[in-house]
Order: C-alpha cells, then sequence, then structure tokens
C-alpha cells in the first residue's frame, strides 16, 4: 500500500502545470490584459488552438495608435486586420489596406499618398472618421466627394478639421447613413449643400466663416436636433442675420449652442443694446428646449450689457475679470468664478440673480471679503441655489449669524473645522452630498447636531499629522446616521513603524458600524507617499500586505473598497 502511495505521489510531482493547460475562458482573460501586438506574435501559427482562439479576437475592437517609434515594426503584422480603431500620428506614411476591419479611424496631418487609399473599398466598415489637417491638396477633394455622396456607406459621424472651408463638389448626392458632423469653417453655401447632403444628420458642429453673401433657398431638415456654432466676430449683424438664415431652415431643433468670442474694439457699441438672439430663436425655434450661450472674454475685458428676460441663457465666466454689474445678466444659472474682488461679492444677491443655480469661487488672493458671501449662501439668499463650491471657508466670522438654505443639496469646501462643519448641516436641512478637507485635528466634543438627509460625504485627510487619531472623526460620523456612501482619503510615508501600526489597524470599522447603520459603500483612497529607500517591489508587496489586512478586516461588509495610490 505504500509503494502504490508513493508512485502516485512521484507521478503528481512529476506533472508540470503549462500555459496550454488552462481552458479557453481562462487563456482568453489572460490574454485581453496584453499587449495586442504582443500577443499575435507570440501565440500566433503555434498550433490550430491558438490560432482558433486568436481569431476571435476581432470581437475585442483593439484600438491601435501608429507614431513614428511603432508603424515600421506592426506594418504588415497579422493583428492589423483585427484592429477596429486606429489612430495615427502626423506624417505617417503606411498602407491602410492592412486594416480593413476598421470602423474607428483618426488622422492627425495625413501625407497625401495616405488618404489617396482612404477608399470605400479599401474601408468597408468605416463608421467613425476624423482627419485633422492643416494644408491644402487634391485629395481631400476627393474624400469630401467620398463622403457626401454616400461612398462610404456605414459612416456615420466625421470630423474635418482644416483651416479653409469645405471644398464642395456640385454633383454630391447624400448621405444618408451621417447622423453627426463636425468641422470648422462653414459658409452659408456649404451649409446649404450639408443639409442637402445629410438628410439624417442630428448633430452639427461648425465654425462660421464670414461672408458676403446669403444662399437662397436653403433646404429645410427636420431631423437636426443639435447645433454647435463657433463664431470669431467681425460684424455682429451680418453674423446674426446669416445665423437668423441658418435656424430658419433647422425648426425642429432642440439644442442650440452659440460661442462668441467678441472683438473688444467693438463689444460695448453691440453689446449695449443686444437681445442675445432672443427675437431670433422666438421666431425661428419653436421647440427649442436647450439654448446656451457662450461668451469667451480675455482677463482685461468688461462686461456691458443686459439679456433679455424673456430667454433664460446659462453663461459660464471662466478666469474673468468682471467688475461690470451683475444685474445685467438676470437669468444667469451657473456662476463659474475663478477671480473674484470685494466689489463683485457685494453684488452677489437675490434681486441681481434671481435664477442662480450653480456658482462655484476659488479665489487666488485673500478672501477678506468672504464671511459677507457666505453668509448669502446659507441664509436662503439665493432661494434656487442646487449646488456651491468654495475653496475657503475659513476664517468664518459671521457661523451665528447663518439662517437656513433649504434649497442647497451639493456642497463642497476646502479646509473646514468642527463648527463650520456643525454650522452647515443646521443652514443645510435638505443637503444630500458634502465634500471638504480637515486639515487639522478639530473634534466635535459636544453638540451634535442630526443631520437626517446627507447621504454622500467625503473626508479628505491627506494632512493629519502621523500617527492617525480616528476618534476626531467620530463626532463627524454621529452627525450623519442616514449616511449611505462614505468616501475617506489618506496619506502616509510608509516605513517600519507605520507597518507594524498596520498589523492591528481596524481601519475605521468600530467607528462606521457604531455610527452609520444603513451605510453600503465604504471607500478608503489610500496615497502612499514613497520614503527614502524604497523601491517599486517594496511599494507592490506594501499595498498587496495592506489590502489583504483591510479585506480581512471588512470581508466585504459595505461594499468596501482600499484604493491604493
Amino acid at each position: 500500500m505504500n509503494q502504490i502511495f508513493t508512485i502516485q505521489l512521484h507521478i503528481m510531482d512529476s506533472h508540470k502545470s503549462q500555459l496550454e493547460d488552462l481552458p479557453n475562458e481562462l487563456l482568453s482573460e489572460i490574454l485581453k490584459n496584453l499587449d495586442a501586438r504582443d500577443v499575435f506574435r507570440a501565440f500566433y501559427q503555434v498550433n490550430s488552438r491558438f490560432n482558433q482562439l486568436i481569431q476571435l479576437f476581432q470581437h475585442l475592437q483593439l484600438t491601435f495608435h501608429m507614431n513614428s517609434n511603432n508603424f515600421l515594426k506592426t506594418n504588415d503584422e497579422i493583428f492589423s486586420f483585427y484592429v477596429h480603431t486606429l489612430i495615427i500620428s502626423p506624417w505617417i506614411n503606411f498602407n491602410l489596406q492592412n486594416f480593413p476591419r476598421v470602423r474607428r479611424l483618426r488622422l492627425n496631418n495625413p501625407l497625401p499618398k495616405v488618404l489617396e487609399q482612404l477608399q470605400p473599398n479599401v474601408m468597408p466598415h468605416l463608421e467613425h472618421l476624423s482627419v485633422f489637417y492643416t494644408y491644402n491638396m487634391y485629395e481631400m477633394v476627393i474624400l469630401h466627394e467620398n463622403i457626401f455622396s454616400n461612398r462610404f456607406v456605414n459612416l456615420k459621424s466625421c470630423e474635418l478639421y482644416e483651416k479653409q472651408t469645405l471644398i464642395s463638389i456640385p454633383h454630391w448626392t447624400q448621405s444618408p447613413s451621417i447622423q453627426v458632423l463636425k468641422t470648422e469653417y462653414v459658409d452659408s453655401t456649404i451649409f446649404k449643400i450639408i443639409l442637402g447632403a445629410c438628410p439624417n444628420l442630428c448633430f452639427f458642429k461648425f465654425y462660421l466663416y464670414p461672408t458676403n453673401g446669403m444662399a437662397t433657398d436653403i433646404p429645410l431638415h427636420n431631423n437636426l436636433k443639435h447645433m454647435i456654432i463657433e463664431v470669431q466676430d467681425a460684424d455682429w449683424y451680418n453674423d446674426d442675420n446669416t445665423i437668423s438664415a441658418f435656424l430658419e431652415s433647422v425648426p425642429k431643433l432642440e439644442q442650440l449652442e452659440i460661442h462668441r468670442r467678441p472683438d473688444s474694439q467693438n463689444m460695448r457699441g453691440y453689446i449695449q443694446d443686444y437681445d442675445w438672439f432672443s427675437s431670433i430663436i422666438k421666431h425661428r425655434l419653436p421647440i427649442l428646449r436647450r439654448f446656451r450661450f457662450y461668451f469667451h472674454l480675455l482677463e482685461e475685458e468688461k462686461l456691458m450689457g443686459c439679456i433679455d428676460e424673456n430667454i433664460q441663457i446659462q453663461i459660464q465666466i471662466i478666469n474673468t475679470k468682471i467688475e461690470d454689474k451683475l444685474s445685467c445678466f438676470p437669468n444667469i444659472h451657473r456662476i463659474v468664478l475663478d477671480y473674484v474682488t470685494d466689489d463683485l461679492i457685494t453684488q452677489f444677491n437675490s434681486q441681481a440673480l434671481p435664477y442662480l443655480e450653480y456658482l462655484s469661487v476659488s479665489h487666488k488672493v485673500s478672501p477678506f471679503y468672504m464671511p459677507d458671501l457666505r453668509g448669502k449662501i446659507f441664509s436662503n439668499e439665493f432661494p434656487n441655489l442646487k449646488s456651491c463650491y468654495i475653496s475657503r471657508m475659513k476664517p468664518a466670522y459671521t457661523l451665528r449669524e447663518w439662517t437656513r438654505s433649504p434649497s442647497l443639496r451639493f456642497l463642497k469646501l476646502n479646509d473646514i473645522d468642527a463648527s463650520i462643519y456643525t454650522s452647515i448641516l443646521l443652514a443645510c436641512p435638505n443637503l444630500y452630498y458634502l465634500k471638504f478637507r480637515l486639515p487639522e485635528r478639530s473634534k466635535i466634543e459636544s453638540n451634535i447636531m442630526l443631520h437626517s438627509n446627507l447621504k454622500r460625504l467625503l473626508i479628505n485627510l491627506n494632512h493629519d499629522e502621523w500617527p492617525w487619531d480616528d476618534n476626531v472623526l467620530d463626532g463627524y460620523l454621529a452627525c450623519v446616521p442616514n449616511l449611505e456612501k462614505l468616501r475617506i482619503n489618506r496619506s502616509v510615508s510608509v516605513d517600519s513603524n507605520v507597518m507594524n501600526f498596520f498589523q492591528h489597524y481596524d481601519w475605521l470599522l468600530p467607528t462606521i458600524s457604531k455610527r452609520l447603520l444603513v451605510i453600503d459603500r465604504f471607500e478608503f483612497d489610500f496615497n502612499i507617499k514613497r520614503a527614502n529607500g524604497f523601491v517599486e517591489y517594496d511599494l507592490q508587496e506594501i499595498s498587496r500586505c495592506l489590502t489583504n489586512k483591510f479585506n480581512n478586516v471588512y470581508r466585504n461588509r459595505f461594499n468596501s473598497r482600499l484604493v491604493i495610490f
């Protein structure tokens, strides 16, 4: 009996597992995580089984970015037959015929000989095409004709970015498959031809090219739903007439965006009595659901003028010094400010901004005037305000004067302390999401303010000193017993003493179990700082060790997750 057992043991020891012993399902999962080129080089033509497995990769939709470093090595390789998305860097000479299954193609400054290959018979499955070029060439004329004459029968979206107007061919027919088109310079003649050539176009983005004449008999297009027009203003009156004629031909439009970059020398004269397309939209677009006007300003430019009260426009003001009256913009819904002044803060009131819903204030100067703005935000000065970001909440001079802002649902802050935290919970009874940074160990010793509606909480503790004091968090979590999702950010420089600490660390489990009775998601983002003498292997081993410790503590409770970076 012992002899039989010895023989069996010897046979088992002599058998070595090989990659081919794995089933196809596991092999496929392994190969999916490898570079496609390496897979084909290593396994193609090894045997019939691997050939069959690799041939299934056409369903993986491989992406390949061809640049000057790799195109010579991969131009004729077998894996190119299975590439779904192909991205080509500038000035690369290659053979398009090696990529017959491409669905998405992006060409950046292609060579003429490459464009010449871009034919329907070479890429019969092409669905999405992007071409960026900065010089004129005859091959682009042929490409335009192929695109807008239904030669690429599967083409759904197209981007043609060039420093000139599209070159039109009088005998363009129709391309019913094109639904999305983005291009740069379009005048009234090209606009008319495109609408006629793309009857099913639903999204159109273009740069308005100045024109001296207006095309007549622009056909009605009932399928276009979303249009984005960028205008570099030379003559506001002439451009608005052109846009008006364009809008007349798309009566079913539902979303319209206009980006304007005004000439600062003439801006004041135009904007004084400007109606911001109010009359044009009322007359041309009866079912429009959303209109956004983006006014791109330089820092030295000043705003002046009024927006018509009969139309709601969302203006996004970014990196701009605004010194004129906010009362000129009564229909603003969203404001993003990277620079604020004392005079501007005094203008923030419900009379000037009755529809304000989203406010972001990120200042680059000392905010001595911020207490006044915070007092307005947290005292229901803006009854429609739903979301707010304030880069600085300290020092807090006027907390006791806050009343309530029941409309606030989302709030993001930088540094706060225990006093600001409890005051915010009191001032925002319907707050749903709160994100803040706790730079110091400010504990809530008493006066626990229960808040029943907060469901999402993100606390950044990256600046907490070592060793950690988790008792600080107890009071913060005790205030929000109905919290459903908690996310903690922390960081530490790892050494032997720190690793000894984590041998018995509880990862906040006792506090969470005690205070958050309905939590269903906990995430711990952990930034490991590289101490001197540590190599990448050490960090990988540390990450594995900490992850195991974390998982052993939580055992999948609360859908917990540790993210180490």
